[in-house]
């Protein structure tokens, strides 16, 4: 796993061990980030079920301010962390060790609400992370700046039963494998 474009492209990033967690590949995360253009200048980032950080850390070396990772595995984030810390860019993010579906509100008083969430929820029934409490349902709705962007990585076989997040409708939507990547507009 590495970072695939920006100011740290090629830098490889440490990922949890054991099989709690999915690596993000190079060509979703290059489909994401071709949908989501340049980074803005102050741009804050929410990665969610962070895994290693691979999105967020992604975003950072394309010119994020600053992003916040969130992930209910202790090692993941203590991963997250040191690839923050070997990519010299601690001041930059922020590590959140909880259940990313009970977090109300990231923003701390002195950030701002981000422009962009990258959620990467676990597969039902696959690559679960221990204590996770059951499979996933469709993501929440978090709530962005106005303009912000939902990002999510699902699986392409997902049965939604009529229950797909209505914030959904009109999202650049595009299939890769097992994978699907859902880019919604606030």
């Amino acid at each position: 796993m590495r970072i695939i474009g920006g100011e740290a492209r090629g830098r490889k990033l440490q990922a949890p061990e054991g099989r709690g967690t999915r690596p993000l590949l190079d060509q979703i995360k290059q489909r994401a980030f071709d949908i989501l253009g340049p980074m803005d200048d102050g741009l804050l980032v929410w990665d969610v079920f962070a895994g290693a950080g691979s999105f967020g850390l992604e975003a950072l070396s394309r010119g994020a301010e600053r992003a916040v990772f969130v992930d209910l595995d202790r090692s993941a984030c203590a991963v997250v962390a040191k690839n923050l810390a070997n990519l010299g860019w601690e001041g930059r993010g922020r590590v959140v060790q909880g259940d990313a579906r009970r977090v109300a509100d990231l923003t701390r008083e002195d950030e701002k609400s981000p422009g962009i969430i990258f959620a990467d929820p676990p597969f039902p029934g696959r690559g679960r992370p221990r204590g996770d409490r059951g499979p996933a349902r469709g993501p929440a709705r978090p709530a962005t700046r106005g303009g912000g962007r939902l990002v999510f990585r699902v699986p392409s076989d997902l049965d939604w039963a009529g229950a797909e997040p209505h914030f959904w409708a009109g999202a650049d939507r595009r299939r890769h494998g097992v994978n699907l990547l859902v880019v919604a507009a606030r």
